[in-house]
């Protein structure tokens, strides 16, 4: 067989040439102009960068100046405005770190001083505004605050000067070691800058541990679980037939999938069933159910909520936990999620809080978690007397708001300091329904709820 040979004309091989001379420089210039766009997004990035540095530096040297004014206040009315603005200047500051394209835990010492500050200093500021100066401890703590952020401000204007001096990129901050210092082209500049940010870390190692009301404080890293005291430590065996007992099944259904460390150690057991995968965990201290989910989904709601409610209550008598009121409830997806608390001597125990979820199914419990309960439950709670009644308490609403019960109640603080309170249900001019908390020790206001209530059930915000 004999092939054809195709041949170009002169013409022809002109016209191929010029064609693949203009797709190279039509591809050189896609090139060229994603190029430019990498730069010029690089260039914003890293603006964006220095502008928040700056942002930084200058936000801890205001909080720095404010502590320092603080210590000098003399009377609540100052201390209250003082560590107003140290608190929302150090929350400020944090919330700038969160735009820096700092290593994970490079500086996480840094994040938490200031959360820690602006929280505590919020405190102080609520406490002054209602009439409470400043102990001793109080201003021996803004004084060990101020020391840190000065030392803080001074670190973070030594960087400052580096990255002004050495003309370095913020955004060489996100890379690692040789490369950053590779990658930025000045010898030394990264160690130095990795150097002083090292510096900041060792601002913190003399301020002493923060021990206040709120979420930072230092004691609650420490927290043991009250509702485990005195228990005996259980076996894996051991729990995992409380577990099958707890929800009925046979064995083999549950099997042993970890042990789990922490605050709560805990035995986690799964199974296969009815489509979905269970998961319980028990505690290794006194076998108690821990949490529990079934993956499952429901179909329709043949069981109305009373009876869920029931099915709930029944689930944590067979749990072991009593003396349980449901305090709200809410359907989600076909699962009704009811919240019980602790009830002692006619006082609900907020802190003492369980979540129960029930499929509107068929009755099965698909959602459980006890942390609240087993971390804060007190066999032996003695609650002190309430000063102020409930009749007093009721003054302290506010015009418009019609009360329509009252119940005496422990309301949980973010520290952990439990408070007796008369949790007042109140109807507001609208037709709305709040819940106000009056302190039954000082009868101010502690917290107000909203409640959203709907066909689905009530939640409160």
């Amino acid at each position: 067989m004999k092939l054809n040979r195709i041949s170009l004309s002169r013409a022809g091989r002109v016209r191929a040439l010029c064609f693949a001379v203009a797709g190279v420089l039509t591809l050189g210039g896609f090139t060229a102009a994603g190029w430019k766009k990498a730069g010029k997004l690089e260039r914003f990035l890293e603006y964006s960068y220095q502008q928040g540095f700056i942002e930084l530096v200058t936000g801890v040297q205001t909080v720095d100046t404010t502590l320092r004014k603080s210590l000098y206040a003399t009377g609540p009315a100052m201390t209250a405005r003082l560590a107003g603005e140290v608190s929302r200047e150090a929350a400020a500051a944090q919330a700038v770190m969160g735009r820096l394209p700092f290593a994970d835990g490079i500086i996480e010492n840094t994040a938490v001083f200031l959360a820690r500050v602006s929280d505590y200093t919020s405190g102080l500021s609520r406490r002054a505004a209602a009439g409470q100066a400043a102990g001793r401890e109080e201003m021996e703590t803004l004084r060990a605050l101020s020391e840190t952020a000065r030392a803080l401000s001074a670190e973070l204007g030594a960087l400052q000067e580096i990255i002004h001096e050495q003309q370095m990129r913020v955004g060489a901050i996100a890379l690692a070691g040789a490369d950053a210092e590779r990658r930025d082209g000045r010898e030394g500049g990264w160690s130095a800058f990795r150097d002083g940010f090292r510096g900041m870390e060792n601002c913190f190692e003399d301020l002493p541990a923060l021990i206040y009301d709120g979420p930072f404080s230092a004691h609650l890293e420490q927290t043991a679980p009250r509702a485990l005291e005195g228990l005996p430590e259980v076996g894996a065996e051991s729990a995992l037939h409380r577990a099958l007992s707890l929800l009925d099944l046979q064995e083999g259904q549950l099997t042993l999938c970890r042990e789990t460390n922490g605050k709560i150690p805990s035995y986690s057991f799964t199974g296969h069933l009815n489509g979905g995968e269970i998961t319980v965990d028990i505690t290794r201290r006194g076998g108690l159910p821990l949490a529990m989910v079934d993956t499952r989904t429901p179909g329709g709601a043949a069981l109305g909520p009373e009876e869920c409610v029931q099915r709930a209550s029944e689930f944590l008598r067979r749990g072991g936990y009593e003396s349980m009121t449901e305090t709200c409830r809410y359907d989600s997806g076909g699962v009704l999620l009811v919240s019980f608390a602790f009830e002692g001597n006619g006082v609900v125990v907020y802190p003492d809080l369980i979540k129960v979820g029930v499929a509107r199914d068929t009755g099965e419990i698909v959602q459980f978690e006890a942390t609240g309960y087993i971390m804060n439950h007190l066999a032996n709670r003695s609650e002190p007397s309430a000063a102020v009644s409930a009749e007093q308490a009721r003054d302290v609403l506010a015009p418009g708001l019609t009360p329509e019960r009252s119940r005496l109640c422990i309301l949980p603080s973010p520290g952990g300091h439990d408070r007796l309170c008369h949790e007042l249900t109140c109807l507001t001019p609208d037709g709305s329904r709040v819940l106000v908390y009056v302190c039954a020790g000082t009868g101010l206001e502690e917290k107000i709820l909203i409640l959203i209530e709907d066909e689905n059930g009530t939640l409160a915000a």
